[in-house]
């Protein structure tokens, strides 16, 4: 058995290397919807702007290559995901818009709410 041991790997041309038959998030984001939109971690994000209560926008550095990508969004505490965004919930290529409601349970709510929350795009970068 061998052991392959780098800090860095790049392609034949000094640029980043391809992975074949590996798929991962293109874009990540976890921000606090509580506190102007405080981004405490993320990955090809530029920004999120907050369109109003419980409604976020986030927009990507590096735009997906088309807007039928697989979005996962996760809440902090009691808050439930209406809609789950995705494909043509995506707003444009770079873009795309969360709608966070409040409840308990299994069931969605009806009250827009603002709480942490954390997204992720999975599929090809443009």
């Amino acid at each position: 058995m061998s052991t392959l041991k780098a800090d860095t790997i790049q392609s034949t041309g000094g640029g980043a290397a391809t992975l074949t038959k590996q798929q991962a998030a293109k874009h990540f984001v976890w921000f606090d919807g509580n506190t102007s939109n405080e981004i405490k971690n993320s990955f090809n994000t530029s920004s999120v702007t907050d369109t109003g209560t419980g409604d976020y926008k986030p927009f990507l550095t590096n735009a997906m290559s088309t807007t039928f990508s697989v979005l996962h969004i996760a809440t902090y505490r009691t808050s439930r995901v209406k809609g789950t965004g995705g494909g043509t919930s995506m707003t444009a290529t770079n873009a795309y818009e969360l709608d966070i409601t409040a409840g308990s349970g299994e069931g969605v709510g009806s009250t827009f709410s603002d709480t942490e929350i954390g997204a992720s795009l999975l599929g090809d970068l443009a």
